[in-house]
Formats: C-alpha cells, sequence, structure tokens
C-alpha cells in the first residue's frame, strides 16, 4: 500500500488532510492525534518498498505517551 493510499484512508478519520499537515502545518505534528497516523502511513510506506530491496529485517514500534 502507497503511502497516498494509507494517508487517503486515514483522513476519513481526522478533521484535516494528514498530507496537508505532514507538508503545510508540520507544527500540528506535535499533537498525538496527528503523530501516531503519520507515522503509521510512513511505515506502512516504507513496508511496501523495502521487500523490493530484499531486506526482510525492518520492523518498526510506535512510543506511546
Amino acid at each position: 500500500m502507497a503511502f497516498d493510499e494509507v494517508v487517503a484512508a486515514l483522513d476519513v478519520h481526522l478533521d484535516r488532510s494528514l498530507a496537508g499537515v505532514i507538508v503545510g502545518e508540520p507544527e500540528l505534528l506535535e499533537r498525538t492525534a496527528f503523530t501516531q497516523p503519520a507515522l503509521f502511513a510512513i511505515e506502512v510506506a516504507l513496508s511496501s518498498v523495502v521487500p523490493l530491496r530484499g531486506d526482510p529485517g525492518l520492523s518498526g514500534g510506535s512510543f506511546g505517551g
């Protein structure tokens, strides 16, 4: 799943576009409501690229607080 697809799926749960926050309002990434979805979108997008490189060792996590 590409980054744009993940962002589109997440946007229905947010009060503004996640891509718009990442590009145009990065200060909002300090809010967990945007940080967690942004990290998830990036992790999913990266996981779709890594197998093409043949690197099965990538794993991710999330910090909660």
